[in-house]
């Protein structure tokens, strides 16, 4: 640098955007506590409906004929040796079941969205499986699902279920409905602390929820758009353990992904 006013006006540069990121982040706090404050399970369960109506992505056969993700091939590879029966939550159109059943599992998915789980059946069908997504009730495990030896909980959908106490409670059907040692997969996006954003909306969306007499929010609830819980390790591995589920696998890199194994009754 030729100067000091050269080495100021750099200095002056990262220091603003350093303020400018944390003011995007209070604001994206402000804004997720108001809403979450305001929506009940309800209306946030309609927005997650319209949300997917109009994303269409997960309505197309390239999407879900294109196979696990990586890391869920290595974990299924590494925790379901000798697993036969797949129960697959909160399936989608189908990209999980259908990767599961050209891998040779017995893959049967369950599905709250009766458009993602029609066109599902049409690709299952198409392939020579039958129908293989049933319709289920939201956050909550399967009616239907009996006599299954494994679970993947779809990608990405246990963070959407709103509250701990109704995580754990679907880790528990699942775990009375599994046998000894069965592993369960699932996957969510991570946070490393209480950053400015949770703290915020955890603030603000708590003086509402107070106001409306409706269960607190908890840290690490957000909007983006959809709510989602982002987890810490901890978290992960205590509502596997208060369910009946032995942790085996937690990694946070990129999306994270947990394995547990059902304790021995």
């Amino acid at each position: 640098m030729s100067g000091v006013a050269d080495r100021t006006i750099v200095r002056l540069f990262f220091a603003s955007t350093r303020v400018l990121d944390r003011s995007i982040r209070l604001l994206r706090g402000v804004f997720d506590g108001v809403w979450l404050g305001l929506l009940d399970p309800d209306r946030i369960a309609l927005i997650d409906e319209e949300y997917y109506r109009h994303e269409r992505m997960y309505l197309t056969d390239e999407y879900n004929r294109q196979g696990l993700w990586p890391w869920e091939r290595k974990l299924i590879d590494t925790f379901f040796a000798g697993v036969s029966r797949i129960a697959v939550t909160s399936a989608g159109a189908g990209r999980e079941v259908l990767a599961l059943l050209d891998l040779g599992y017995d893959a049967v998915g369950f599905e709250c969205n009766e458009k993602l789980a029609e066109f599902g059946n049409d690709l299952t069908v198409a392939s020579g499986h039958g129908l293989r997504i049933h319709s289920a009730e939201r956050d909550v495990w399967p009616k239907l699902a009996d006599g299954f030896d494994a679970a993947v909980i779809g990608w990405g959908s246990y963070m959407h279920i709103a509250g701990r106490q109704r995580r754990v409670t679907l880790l528990e059907e699942a775990r009375a409905a599994l046998p000894d040692r069965a592993p369960v997969l699932l996957s969510f996006l991570p946070r490393s602390g209480d950053s400015i954003r949770f703290r915020t909306a955890v603030r603000i969306g708590n003086v509402f929820r107070r106001l409306l007499r409706r269960e607190a929010l908890e840290l690490g609830d957000a909007l983006s758009p959809l709510y989602g819980h982002y987890f810490t390790g901890d978290e992960i591995g205590t509502e596997l353990s208060d369910a009946g589920f032995e942790l085996v696998h937690c990694s946070m890199e990129n999306y994270g992904q947990a394995v547990g194994l059902a304790r021995v009754r």
